[in-house]
Parts: C-alpha cells; structure tokens; sequence
C-alpha cells in the first residue's frame, strides 16, 4: 500500500512541480506580453505626435502660402495702380503738349491776322540787312516739334485705361 502511495506522492509532487513550471512561464510571458503592449503603445503614442506635429508644419506652410500669395496679388495691384497713375500722367502731359500747341497757333495765326490787318510796308524805309547766324533752329521751335512729335508719338499709341 505505501509503494502505491508513494507512487502517488511522487507523481503529485512531480505534478506540482509541473504546474509551478508552468505558473513561471505563464507570468513570464504575460510580463512579456505586457511589455510589448506598453512598447506598442508607446510608438502609437510617437506615432500620433509625430502626425500632429507634421499636420500643425502642413498648417503653418498652408498658412505662409497664402500669406505669400496675398502679398503677390497685393503688389500686382500696386503695380497696376501705378501703371495707370503713369499713363494718366502721360495723357496730361500730352494734353498740356495740345494745349501748348494750341497756344502757339492761336498766336501764330492771330499774329497773321494782325499783320494783314496793319498798314502795308512804308515804301520809302530803309532796306532790311539781316544778320548773319548760324542756321539753327531757336528752342522754342525744338520744343514745339518735340511736342508735336510726342502728341503724335501718343496718339498713335493710345490705349483704353484699364479697368
């Protein structure tokens, strides 16, 4: 009877030492499994900043963009404003080249009316000596042909301002 009971105590120790084996293994690999799930969660974890971080940069670029584009579009106007500031100043300038020009026929053509209209020449005068100068034009008459030839220049240039 005591080599059956021995029989069975060796096999419940032999049992029992299993099962701690076992017991061993198993918190072995739940500790195991633990740190790998902490380990997962942790590069979730970088993994989520990281995206945050690069959605926030994405932002911000998105945000320079169109704080650049503004810009751009800020100085096309300024450059259209000042094109059209230039051609008005053209056109005025022009204008005062017309009424220059203006003048200088009313003058020529009043004094043309004032000569028909004065006495003829005395016969019995003195005979007219000219000096001599050099043929040049006087500058009066530079600046009208200037003139004319910018009034000409223009017209033939003229464009609709834009709107």
């Amino acid at each position: 009877h005591s080599a059956s009971t021995h029989s069975g105590r060796v096999d419940a120790e032999a049992e029992l030492a299993a099962k701690l084996e076992q017991s061993k293994a198993m918190e072995e690999i739940q500790a195991q499994q633990a740190h790998l799930h902490k380990l997962e969660s942790e590069w979730k974890l970088k993994e989520a900043r990281m995206l945050s971080e690069m959605k926030q940069r994405e932002v911000k670029m998105q945000q320079q963009l169109e704080q650049e584009r503004a810009k751009l579009q800020l100085l096309q106007a300024e450059k259209e404003v000042a094109i059209a500031a230039a051609r008005v100043r053209a056109y005025d300038s022009f204008e005062d080249f017309e009424s220059h020009n203006e003048e200088i026929e009313n003058k020529t053509s009043s004094a043309y009316h004032r000569i028909q209209i004065e006495p003829p020449l005395n016969p019995d005068a003195a005979s007219f000596q000219p000096h001599q100068v050099a043929p040049e034009k006087t500058v009066t008459q530079e600046y009208v042909s200037l003139a004319q030839a910018i009034a000409s220049s223009l017209s033939m240039n003229r464009l609709p301002v834009p709107e």
